[in-house]
């Protein structure tokens, strides 16, 4: 069966993509992502509804320490001269500015999102990034690097209080949402894989 695009407004278009893989084994389930940095993660949240019109996401809730606040993934790899995308949706709760985060094995290359308007903030030399807006507060968020080196590629998620921000003195009571988290071996995101436990690859 074909499948349409609508996010160009209202005249759908096919959308033909390549294959790709989410690397993530836990593409929605964040609170089994294995770096949680000053916050807890709440899943399935009755607060808002998640992309698919369900009570699927999960909220980001900062504690009270003067430091970054956010989750990650350490068990991800890639090899050196790669292209990588990290992609996650995000809304605002509390805190209407978020950055996501790949390490390309030298340095950390970050991209800011501010999730009031769908726009781009700042933009780490050396990747790209794109906010895509999808309804009802929801904005799919990506950075894309190419590694160079081998090793871990470090996916991150973090809450901030604005543009370039990433260490503030947290309240214990804000937060945002995240929902479908996807890395892919590609300069660009594709559409959504979710993964429930194991990484899953969709044909082309």
């Amino acid at each position: 069966m074909p499948r349409l695009d609508y996010s160009n407004g209202s005249c759908p278009a096919l959308l033909l993509e390549p294959e790709r893989t989410n690397l993530f084994p836990h593409s929605e389930y964040f609170n089994n992502w294995n770096a949680i940095f000053r916050c807890v993660v709440i899943s399935n949240i009755s607060e808002t509804l998640d992309p698919t019109g369900n009570y699927g996401a999960s909220k980001i809730l900062e504690d009270t320490s003067a430091n970054s606040h956010g989750i990650g993934m350490t068990s991800t790899n890639s090899n050196s001269g790669e292209q990588l995308t990290f992609s996650v949706f995000l809304k605002a709760a509390e805190r209407s500015w978020a950055f996501i985060r790949l390490y390309d094995g030298v340095e950390s290359k970050y991209v800011w999102c501010n999730l009031s308007d769908g726009t781009l903030g700042d933009i780490t030399a050396g990747a790209t990034g794109t906010i895509v807006d999808y309804s009802n507060g929801w904005y799919r968020c990506s950075v894309s690097i190419t590694m160079t080196t081998t090793g871990l590629n470090l996916p991150y998620i973090f809450a901030s209080t604005g543009n370039g921000v990433t260490s503030y003195t947290g309240d214990g009571t804000s937060g945002i949402y995240c929902y479908g988290a996807q890395l892919e071996q590609a300069s660009y995101p594709t559409s959504y894989i979710p993964t429930y436990g194991v990484s899953q690859t969709r044909l082309k």
